[in-house]
């Protein structure tokens, strides 16, 4: 249960504080072969040391990789487009994922081609960042949670036991958990900008990137030509994750497919279906086995115990995935049958997902308890009716949220004020099948912004540049400075036609 817990991460807000005065840089070059598994012409590589703390004197450091890949051989261009890592702590655009599947910069190379040059780096504490902010005791219980019948209670008491774990080794690291969070990633990426002093610079951020984005938009309002957020975070609005938003988030999917004539001739009641694979997990779960490779490559079979919780969790982190959208009818259709092994890929996935060492828990922790549990709670005021219309286990794991909070210890930013205006030419990219990012999330993001375009993407979910060429051709229009209707493209295949 250890990433689906934790998917909350994806919507940590900022708001505006004090001035980031300019940083004390120290910069190293490096070997790319240790930020990417290519050797491509036109790129080099540095390590930047800048201070734990922008705001202060403390002499610590932290460290953050930066790429830089030209679109001329030798020669710099006039623009750049900086593209921050923090897709989701531990799982950055920048460095991560990407870089394990050896494809680094072939999802950029349209950038390329129209003469920017791009800028990567990781956010603080993820990624290939020095210190990685990793719970390694979190991967040890994942591996219990999810081989084993334990109830919710037990599982958010093992969740809470490994986040002191985890916290009182990395204090005796001496690791300051209270300078990981959205402030402080945001002036790491400044100083990178004033480390290589383009002309014009752009920005393209995906996901919890977008909060860092809009960060450096409120430190620096003049610092960008334009930007794109890509499955944008608001900056002052946060509703709970809850099992009922979860569900929601699976079921645009499922109302998809039940609007498109072929699809729901294919798997007709599916929406009824769904709902009969989770009474049957909450019965009884299902035990869905999976192959899996360890550290030294060896295969061996695990057998994962899918009650109603992890079910939909681990439907939910598929639907990040284009290609999970368009199988998910076909894999409710077939659990709805009896076949628990239609689960697998999906499965198999969220497993690796879990016992990854990468992924940085201790960040999202305290970027979390730092920032989002007070929105979180400004909107459970606000909507009073929402949170008593919650069930028991959704309560029971905000709660448990809190109790992790106490746990973590990292304090909460008291410079904290409400955002202004951004001023900055801006596009809303959005995939209408997003599980995690709401109607409201993009209307209250676009709230904040003055000249603004939204671009929805019917046939996209989460992370839409990553998954639609169309969208592609309209970000470069749009950093081009041309209008997005302007731009014509083929849109990408609707799901299910």
């Amino acid at each position: 249960m250890r990433k689906f817990l934790t998917l909350m991460l994806l919507l940590l807000p900022f708001h505006a504080g004090k001035d980031i005065p300019p940083a004390s840089i120290t910069a190293f070059d490096a070997d790319c072969v240790d930020f990417i598994n290519e050797a491509p012409a036109n790129v080099s590589c540095h390590r930047l040391i800048l201070p734990i703390d922008h705001l202060s004197d403390d002499r610590q450091t932290i460290e953050i990789p930066l790429l830089v890949a030209r679109a001329n051989a030798g020669k710099q261009s006039q623009s750049a487009i900086l593209i921050p890592g923090g897709g989701g702590p531990g799982s950055p655009v920048g460095f991560g994922y990407l870089y394990a599947q050896g494809e680094f910069l072939a999802y950029y190379q349209s950038l390329l081609d129209a003469g920017y040059d791009i800028v990567f780096a990781d956010q603080r504490g993820a990624g290939l960042s020095t210190p990685m902010l990793a719970c390694e005791e979190s991967v040890a219980d994942f591996r219990r949670l999810v081989q084993a019948p334990f109830s919710l209670t037990e599982s958010m008491r093992i969740q809470r036991e490994s986040a002191q774990s985890c916290r009182a080794r990395l204090t005796r690291e001496g690791v300051n958990l209270a300078r990981f969070d959205t402030r402080q990633s945001a002036a790491d990426f400044l100083a990178a900008i004033d480390y290589l002093a383009y002309e014009r610079w752009h920005l393209l951020a995906t996901s919890y990137a977008t909060a860092i984005a809009q960060a450096m938009l409120l430190s620096r309002p003049d610092g960008f030509t334009s930007v794109v957020l890509d499955s944008p975070v608001p900056l002052d609005y946060q509703q709970p994750l809850s099992q009922s938003l979860i569900r929601h988030g699976i079921r645009k999917t499922i109302d998809l497919c039940t609007s498109r004539d072929r699809c729901n001739q294919r798997y007709p009641g599916i929406a009824e279906k769904f709902d009969a694979v989770l009474a049957r997990a909450t019965r009884k779960p299902y035990k869905v086995k999976i192959l899996v490779n360890d550290e030294q490559g060896r295969a061996s079979k695990k057998t994962l115990v899918v009650d109603q919780h992890l079910l939909a969790g681990i439907l939910f982190t598929a639907l990040y995935s284009n290609e999970s959208i368009r199988q998910l009818p076909d894999v409710i259709d077939r659990l709805h049958s009896g076949l628990a092994q239609a689960l697998n890929p999906f499965a198999e996935v969220f497993w690796y997902q879990g016992v990854d060492i990468d992924y940085a828990d201790g960040l999202y922790l305290s970027v979390h308890c730092r920032e989002r549990q007070q929105l979180e709670a400004d909107y459970a005021m606000r909507n009073p009716e929402a949170l008593q219309a919650l069930d028991a286990d959704s309560l029971a794991l905000l709660e448990n949220q809190r109790l992790m909070c106490d746990i973590w210890q990292a304090g909460t930013d008291d410079e904290l004020n409400t955002p202004a205006v951004f001023q900055t030419p801006t596009l809303l990219l959005a995939g209408r099948l997003d599980p995690i990012i709401t109607a409201l999330d993009i209307a209250n993001t676009a709230d904040n912004f003055r000249n603004v375009q939204v671009l929805q993407e019917a046939s996209s979910g989460h992370a839409v540049w990553h998954q639609s060429e169309c969208a592609r051709q309209k970000v470069i229009g749009f950093f081009n400075g041309q209008p997005v209707e302007n731009t014509r493209c083929t849109p990408d295949k609707m799901q299910f036609d």
